[in-house]
């Protein structure tokens, strides 16, 4: 596991899941020991709240979160990310 310490150095990741031992598990464990700057939430919405104000690289996210269903939030991300880079057939 030595070789990943690092391998996520400038890398911001939004990482969005309800279940708080899941969340710290992920983030400590895996993100943070790769060197990843990890921002956590925990829920769909506070996820889109946290989108329309940054651009993570990463986003992580549980597809069985109540309140909005991931699906739907990974299609606000698609939308967010096309905003900024539009398609080349847009007028």
């Amino acid at each position: 596991m030595e070789e990943l310490v690092g391998t996520l150095r400038g890398v911001t990741v939004l990482l969005a899941e309800d279940a708080a031992r899941s969340r710290a598990l992920m983030r400590a464990a895996a993100l943070e020991y790769c060197g990843a700057t990890v921002l956590t939430v925990d829920s769909a919405p506070a996820a889109k709240s946290v989108l329309a104000a940054i651009r993570p690289k990463v986003v992580i996210t549980d597809l069985a979160m109540p309140a909005m269903a991931s699906i739907f939030s990974g299609a606000c991300v698609l939308r967010l990310k096309s905003k900024e880079f539009p398609p080349p057939w847009s007028p």
